[in-house]
């Protein structure tokens, strides 16, 4: 018998750990502090976070985990068993972990993923696809026939399924997502307002004000950073205006790509996808605008998922209930 049912969000921008009967127990940065002389462990999670552009010389960050793939296997195995042991007193062992993958992911990448979790010492391990475990989470029945289209917008990837009957019928990934839209952002306050400001900053930007309606010059955003040519600090106010063409590029990706999606439907599931319509879930899916406009582009109703940034993680845990009924389009079992 399972000890523990745990649910594992490997994200880009986000570690979210489920435990069966206690929910969603954490939801940290996927960052990690290291001492650049030993190469060891400084800080992980929100403290390495709130590091971010303000290290001694002495102290590295990095992201065990870029565009939806992990690309430093060893510390990001090691900031799992941390964060693990911060919610989970007790050994691991003989628990089921259950971690999500997207379809940019190699079998070997995927192997690496369930390794990381084996590693800590569970019994057996899991594997989900992103955006059916993004579907759960939002209350989709994936069991049934009707056709239903989910497009999860993440920090490194946007994840798009058409899922029908306990299968995948139409399934891509591509990398666009938030971090692509905060590195625009960040470029053009540096070519536009001689700024240089960091990621968190682009990011707080794309929260507060990004917009794909038409942009409003009276929506402001006060920022601070370094001044190009004098190398000072400085800060400049910008508008919705300033940073609208920043999101066209990324937006317009996953846009397409749902319509080509769309299009690659078999006919009887373009009627079921026309009748149920598209539903949005992940972080970036919160950009004001956003389902307006991919509905006025598809032509279907489009909706946005309650709680957007939480379904991945909560349909990762409402898996387990569903694991026997599940083929093999929709979950793996390595032990």
């Amino acid at each position: 018998m399972s000890k523990f049912d745990i649910g594992i969000d490997l994200g880009t921008t986000n570690v979210k750990i489920f435990v069966k009967d206690r929910g969603v127990v954490l939801s940290e940065p996927s960052v990690v502090a290291i001492k650049k002389k030993t190469g060891k462990l400084f800080e992980i999670g929100e403290k390495a976070y709130e590091m971010i552009g303000k290290t001694p010389e002495s102290i590295i960050i990095k992201h065990p985990v870029s565009m939806g793939v992990i690309v430093d296997h060893e510390l990001n195995r090691l900031m799992i068993k941390e964060l693990l042991s911060r919610v989970l007193k007790k050994s691991i062992k003989k628990s089921r972990v259950c971690i999500c993958f997207h379809r940019l992911m190699t079998d070997v990448q995927i192997k690496a993923l369930a390794e990381t979790a084996l590693s800590s010492g569970c019994g057996k391990v899991f594997l989900i696809e992103e955006s059916v475990a993004s579907g759960l989470g939002a209350g989709i029945d994936i069991l049934k026939t009707n056709g239903v289209m989910i497009v999860n917008i993440g920090g490194g990837t946007t994840d798009i399924s058409l899922l029908t009957f306990n299968g995948v019928v139409v399934s891509r990934s591509i990398k666009a997502g938030g971090q692509n839209i905060d590195g625009a952002i960040l470029k053009n306050i540096a070519n536009c307002h001689n700024l240089l400001i960091g990621m968190k900053t682009a990011e707080r930007v794309k929260i507060k004000i990004a917009t794909v309606k038409l942009p409003n010059n009276s929506v402001k955003y006060k920022l601070s950073g370094k001044d190009i040519a004098t190398g000072l600090p400085k800060s400049v106010v910008i508008t919705q205006c300033d940073i609208f063409d920043q999101l066209k590029e990324s937006i317009e990706c996953i846009v397409e790509n749902i319509k080509e999606a769309v299009g690659e439907a078999p006919p009887e599931i373009a009627a079921d996808i026309y009748e149920n319509g598209i539903l949005l879930t992940g972080g970036g899916s919160l950009i004001d605008g956003l389902p307006e406009l991919v509905s006025e582009k598809i032509g279907v109703k489009v909706r946005l998922a309650d709680r957007p940034t939480d379904c991945v993680i909560n349909g990762v845990g409402k898996s387990f209930d569903m694991i026997d009924n599940f083929n093999l389009d929709f979950v793996r079992s390595i032990v």
